[in-house]
């Protein structure tokens, strides 16, 4: 579905609620979620750091070119933990939740919540990041939903088999469009924050696109186009 249909589809009058759109990683987090969650299993004694910093240099280069492929990415990820036990790995979850993320909250990043709350906005996080890890960095923040790339499950393990379309470049507008397609929301008056030239199809879907610690392809056409552009940092 083109753009243009997509907002034509969720403009309907029965579509009410206005939505602030974040990005996560680099704009509402200082940081990268899945690079602060590997540096915290190096951290423990979980992973070798060089093995994961060359990894995550690869993955790192993929994502910036547009070229990373969600279903090995995914794999990579849960393959690292599959020598952990179940118990351990909810203990490495919760730690991560609670010593790593808070420090990469900044507090203007609240401030912008905030400011879209006391709107009447709907706050919602789209990312790429892969669920369980999500909700980890999201749990810091006052977010009524999220929507992020899906992992099939065995039980209480993930067992890195990707589920439905991974929420990465023109996934993510899929992925709001079947959000949407359940929810009383609209796309009237949204606004989407990124950091990323890869969210360029959810900027140009909404009203308001705002980009938050831009990368350089992006910024250009930012300024360009005259988009607001904002830096947040801890």
């Amino acid at each position: 579905m083109h753009d243009s249909d997509t907002r034509q589809r969720f403009l309907h009058p029965e579509f009410r609620l206005p939505l602030a759109i974040f990005d996560l990683d680099h704009t509402l987090l200082d940081g990268d979620t899945d690079y602060l969650w590997h540096s915290h299993l190096c951290d423990q004694g979980v992973i070798d750091r060089a093995t994961f910093e060359q990894r995550y240099h690869e993955q790192n280069t993929a994502y910036d070119g547009g070229t990373l492929d969600p279903g090995e990415y995914v794999e990579a990820l849960v393959d690292a933990l599959n020598h952990l036990s179940t118990p351990r790995l909810r203990e490495l979850l919760t730690s991560f939740t609670r010593d790593v993320v808070p420090h990469r909250i900044a507090p203007a990043a609240l401030d912008l919540l905030q400011h879209h709350r006391q709107r009447g906005d709907y706050l919602l996080v789209i990312t790429a990041t892969v669920d369980f890890l999500a909700r980890c960095s999201i749990s810091a923040l006052p977010i009524d939903d999220f929507i992020a790339t899906e992992v099939e499950w065995d039980s209480d393990r993930p067992t890195g088999i990707l589920s439905g379309t991974a929420s990465f470049r023109e996934g993510k507008v899929v992925r709001l469009e079947q959000w949407l397609a359940q929810r009383d929301h609209n796309l009237a008056q949204s606004w989407f924050y990124s950091d990323s030239i890869n969210d360029l199809p959810m900027l140009e879907l909404v009203d308001n696109p705002v980009t938050v610690n831009a990368d350089s392809p992006l910024q250009s056409i930012a300024a360009a186009r005259n988009w607001p552009q904002l830096t947040i940092r801890c």
